[in-house]
């Protein structure tokens, strides 16, 4: 049995190729058990939060091992806000991506398109996204060690919605 786990929480366009890749990826270069779930944005945050808890307890099993680790792509990340501090897992290790240009997809998207199709098309979760998330939501102080990665690409979305822009402002040390 292995003595550490890995949680990926990958973002909202990670398909299925995408999750098998970073799952294939940690596994083959790591000693850790690893989980990617299939995350379920399209039910919103709060809904899909409460499936992680879920998903947690019922699956990883944190008890099993000695630690338990987490990389949270941007939305996982979200979720990990949405839960509450003490019903997450002890982290050993949590590294979270945030992106600036990234996180401005859903707002974009629901300006151009309207709330009613924007959530017909991709759901709920970009809802959320879209609603100006992290300034209202405490970022997870659960684990002994953390790391922030600011990726600054843009996706083929974001291309397509001419977002490449950064409002330095916004990206303050208080807000991440």
């Amino acid at each position: 049995m292995r003595r550490e786990a890995l949680i990926v929480l990958v973002g909202i366009t990670a398909g299925r190729n995408k999750r098998r890749q970073v799952l294939h990826f940690f596994s083959r270069n790591s000693d850790y058990a690893v989980f990617v779930p299939r995350l379920p944005y399209r039910t919103g945050m709060q809904a899909c939060a409460a499936w992680l808890r879920a998903y947690l307890d019922d699956t990883v099993q944190p008890a099993r091992f000695n630690a338990v680790h987490a990389i949270a792509y941007i939305a996982g990340g979200l979720l990990l806000r949405c839960l509450e501090r003490d019903s997450l897992p002890a982290f050993e290790r949590l590294v979270q991506f945030r992106g600036p240009i990234q996180e401005q997809v859903a707002a974009a998207l629901v300006r151009r398109l309207g709330r009613v199709a924007a959530g017909w098309l991709v759901g709920r979760g970009v809802l959320d996204l879209a609603d100006g998330w992290p300034q209202a939501l405490p970022p997870p102080r659960c684990a002994r060690q953390s790391g922030l990665i600011i990726e600054l690409g843009r996706s083929r979305m974001a291309r397509l919605l001419g977002i490449s822009q950064i409002d330095a402002a916004d990206w303050t040390p208080e807000r991440l």
